[in-house]
């Protein structure tokens, strides 16, 4: 039990907040869009980007040029970028309404498109190389800037 002055109710809603947010269970987004497909890989990586899971979304992006990591992501998930129309990552993935994925002529890659509404009034149309490495997909950012350039 926790020893409360009288009195002090910001005290006690304090410790029931902080009790309830330490029992919280964590999300497991692979139960609900797994990465056994590319189109459940990009909406993996899309809830996890609305959740603020970082090291959640970092795997599930790859690039030959240099490793994302969680800190990264994070730090670059606000940065406008014109390969994206001049919209953040965070608009453009947060906003997602629409999945379908391409016929794939090489095994292992294949390539989704996307509508998302980055800003009011606007619909744009983005396409996604991904990458399957060990039985699960990826996001490709170099070939995915490469196909949207």
């Amino acid at each position: 039990m926790i020893a409360v002055l009288p009195g002090s109710r910001v005290a006690l809603a304090a410790a029931v907040l902080w009790a309830a947010g330490c029992s919280c269970p964590q999300v497991r987004i692979e139960k609900y869009f797994p990465r056994d497909t590319a189109c459940g890989a990009v909406r993996h990586f899309q809830l996890a980007m609305d959740l603020a899971m970082w090291s959640e979304a970092a795997a599930c992006l790859t690039s030959e040029q240099e490793e994302i990591g969680s800190w990264k992501l994070w730090a670059l998930s606000d940065m406008r970028a014109g390969e994206l129309g001049d919209f953040s990552l965070r608009q453009v993935v947060g906003e997602v309404y629409w999945v379908a994925e391409e016929p794939s002529t090489a095994a292992g890659r294949a390539v989704v498109a996307v509508l998302s509404r980055p800003a009011p009034g606007v619909d744009q149309l983005y396409r996604l190389a991904l990458r399957k490495r060990d039985g699960l997909w990826s996001i490709d950012l170099d070939a995915t800037f490469t196909l949207n350039v």
